[in-house]
């Protein structure tokens, strides 16, 4: 499995949190279903677990390991992936 973090940019905060998968979506899915103290952020991971909503992450054009996916949740929700080593 691989360790991707994820950088996501939501409302006025930051959130930086670390997930492991076969690949981007499956770890997308473990981040997305992982637990959180904050109620708002519970409904941020929640609403990337439909992908017919926010659709696949996109590989970033000319980087390695690294994508985009975003989500309407009260706002834009960017969340940034980072595969890891």
């Amino acid at each position: 499995m691989t360790r991707y973090t994820f950088v996501l940019d939501w409302h006025v905060g930051t959130y930086v949190a670390q997930a492991s998968g076969t690949d981007v979506g499956a770890a997308l899915g473990a981040w997305a279903r992982s637990t959180s103290d904050e109620d708002d952020l519970a409904r941020v991971r929640a609403a990337f677990l439909d992908r017919r909503a926010v659709g696949e992450p996109v590989l970033l054009e000319g980087l390695l390991g690294v994508w985009c996916v975003s989500a309407d949740v009260d706002g834009l929700a960017l969340l940034h992936i980072i595969e890891g080593p």
